[in-house]
């Protein structure tokens, strides 16, 4: 029976094992975190994604990223559009738009690889706005 507040998960024996071998080999994780706390970031963090990409994902889509930009086509304006990434700077510019917070820039932070790739080049994520 689980605690109070949370509910249970039957998984099929395969997915489990994927999800304990990613936790015993991120070393990302704090050392102290327990499996069940690492699964429940983990989904929490797909479930944000998924947010995302479904309030920007009808206007735009992912078209690709290079070191030093990323590149998106947004179909409200039927072009592709490109989104610098400033590694000095640890920043985002749309050079479409002209700014480091359009929408152009959001998208870009719900891109799961291109989230890897900013925090991997030391960037700090914005905070959500509520």
């Amino acid at each position: 029976m689980p605690k109070k507040g949370w509910k249970s998960l039957t998984l099929r024996e395969e997915t489990m094992n994927k999800l304990q071998k990613m936790w015993q080999t991120d070393l990302s994780r704090p050392r102290s975190q327990t499996f069940t706390s690492y699964v429940e970031d983990f989904l929490t963090s797909l479930v944000e994604r998924e947010d995302r990409l479904r309030k920007y994902g009808f206007f735009m889509r992912f078209e690709g990223a290079g070191e030093s930009h990323v590149t998106i086509f947004d179909n409200t304006k039927r072009k592709s559009v490109t989104v610098r990434i400033d590694s000095k700077g640890k920043a985002l510019y749309c050079l479409e738009d002209d700014s480091s917070t359009c929408i152009h820039v959001g998208f870009c932070y719900a891109i799961d690889q291109v989230l890897k790739t900013l925090i991997a080049k030391g960037f700090k994520l914005p905070k959500e706005s509520s």
